[in-house]
């Protein structure tokens, strides 16, 4: 599971460890995953 506000530089992505988070542009998004 991703630490709380871990930022993906590559994918310009903010984790936020709840099985989604925002892009860049802010938006929601969701992850192939369910944490």
């Amino acid at each position: 599971m991703p630490q709380i506000g871990q930022i993906k530089k590559n994918d310009k992505i903010i984790l936020y460890g709840f099985g989604g988070g925002l892009t860049h542009c802010g938006q929601l998004i969701k992850w192939p995953y369910e944490s």
